[in-house]
């Protein structure tokens, strides 16, 4: 039995995936119950302990990665996975995503320059099967790269015609981002040669960043995943005029 110092120790590692967008989705009901007995018998920082733990019973199970039931905080967390991993790669290096005041964009963030970016966001998934929630399920989709590229296409120009408020803006920036179990790395990347989504009004940039595919450890060393090294793909696109 774990002692009350290792438990709180866990907890304090929840905390700061809950707030930072990288806690593991795939956490059993078993380690719930768990955390919850052994919240019980320690009262210190219960209020925020319980909601991090009520958020994990919301959450989804089918694609969840990026999942998080408070939509402001799974945007954020999805935002900081995109900007770590495009600095990371070298793609991008972006400073303070933060919560836009209006929608959409989801989030703005900083150029080196201080010039404003805003970023949208959105999930491509299976919306059938992610409507079952926590319940556990053995179907997926079989995504085909034609099925990939229609529906990045659709997302992407879905984005283009919203009106963006705030700014003015440096440059528009659109994440897609997906957990889906067939959309592989190797099946992504022959999709995204054969597409180009032209005629833009809005987007300057699309990206698709895919979820961690290894292990997750649910040892004393984490209940979370490192999010600044994702797969990240950009999808070629162009604006009007341009």
């Amino acid at each position: 039995m774990m002692s009350r110092a290792r438990v709180m120790k866990k907890f304090a590692k929840l905390a700061k995936s809950y707030y930072d967008g990288s806690l593991a989705p795939h956490v059993s009901n078993a380690r719930l119950r768990h955390a919850e007995r052994a919240l019980e018998r320690s009262p210190r920082n219960q209020r925020l302990m319980r909601k991090v733990i009520e958020g994990l019973r919301k959450s989804r199970k089918y694609a969840g990665f990026f999942h998080w039931p408070d939509k402001r905080i799974r945007e954020l967390g999805v935002a900081v996975a995109f900007v770590a991993t495009a600095r990371n790669s070298g793609v991008a290096d972006l400073l303070s995503p933060t919560p836009s005041t209006e929608d959409p964009p989801d989030v703005v963030a900083r150029t080196q320059n201080g010039n404003l970016v805003a970023i949208e966001l959105v999930e491509l998934v299976d919306e059938r099967l992610a409507a079952q929630g926590r319940k556990p399920s053995r179907l997926f989709r079989m995504w085909t790269e034609p099925d990939l590229q229609a529906a990045l296409e659709r997302l992407v120009r879905e984005k283009d015609s919203k009106t963006f408020h705030g700014g003015p803006y440096s440059k528009i920036l659109l994440v897609i981002h997906c957990d889906e179990p067939t959309a592989d790395e190797a099946k992504c990347e022959r999709a995204l040669v054969h597409l180009s989504v032209d005629g833009l009004q809005q987007i300057d940039e699309a990206y698709l960043l895919l979820s961690y595919r290894g292990a997750v450890s649910m040892g004393a060393s984490s209940w979370h995943v490192d999010t600044s090294n994702l797969p990240l793909f950009r999808i070629r696109t162009s604006r009007l005029g341009r």
